[in-house]
């Protein structure tokens, strides 16, 4: 068995979610190979790791690494129509012209790394944001909520396996009974996700959104319990591809 995990310096946001998935691999019997990204994607446009890579070789390492192998994929929905009533905020698409100050604009599922998600306002940042995205694009946006704490629930085979906070006060405790809805809900959208929930200023806990295994960030699995997620996820994204 082997895995393709991507090496990224130490000071990437990321390397600790790839450090994680190299670790849980090589701990499941994989043979780990770590790759630079621009000669990952060299390669298999010139087809040099053509027959290689299958359903029983998961790739991790972003985005662009998953794309340049599987160039039809389609991220899950940020915000499933079953899960309307957690949203707590209108949701809509528009165009990026459209989004107005205070709201929140974020990519679509089919161009999820195109920029980071932000409120829009006044800053220099935001300018810089706003001027590096095409005329035209469309985006998903919504008025702007707080929350007082974040929480990723990780869901393989439709089993909660873990919920771990990430963001506020973690003193501001998710509603299981909520979490257990929403997984009901949407359990038939994936072999392995995860859903953000944010707990609102007035108690309910709400979806941030729900995010691909493909590229998930790891918040506090165990290394052998997120490879298995991605390995799970990979095999099912070939198989749709």
């Amino acid at each position: 068995m082997q895995a393709y995990i991507i090496e990224a310096p130490p000071v990437h946001a990321n390397a600790v979610n790839y450090f994680s998935a190299a670790l849980g691999f090589y701990r499941l019997g994989y043979f780990v190979e770590r790759f630079k990204l621009s000669e990952f994607k060299r390669k298999v446009s010139e087809k040099v790791i053509s027959g290689k890579i299958t359903n029983e070789t998961p790739v991790f390492g972003g985005m662009e690494s998953l794309q340049a192998v599987l160039p039809s994929y389609v991220g899950l929905p940020h915000y499933p129509e079953e899960l309307k009533k957690y949203l707590y905020r209108q949701i809509r698409i528009c165009d990026i012209s459209d989004v107005q100050i205070g709201e929140f604009f974020k990519p679509r599922e089919t161009q999820q790394k195109l920029f980071l998600p932000r409120v829009k306002d006044h800053s220099f940042q935001c300018e810089l944001t706003l001027g590096k995205i095409p005329a035209g694009t469309q985006v998903l946006a919504a008025q702007a909520v707080k929350f007082v704490a974040e929480y990723r629930v990780y869901v393989l085979q439709g089993e909660v396996i873990n919920i771990c906070f990430y963001k506020g006060n973690p003193l501001a405790q998710a509603n299981v009974e909520a979490i257990a809805h929403m997984v009901s809900a949407t359990k038939h959208y994936a072999a392995a996700y995860g859903l953000d929930v944010g707990i609102l200023e007035t108690g309910e806990t709400a979806l941030v959104e729900l995010s691909d295994f493909c590229c998930l960030g790891n918040y506090g699995l165990k290394a052998i319990e997120y490879a298995k997620c991605i390995a799970e996820r990979w095999h099912e994204v070939w198989q749709q591809s």
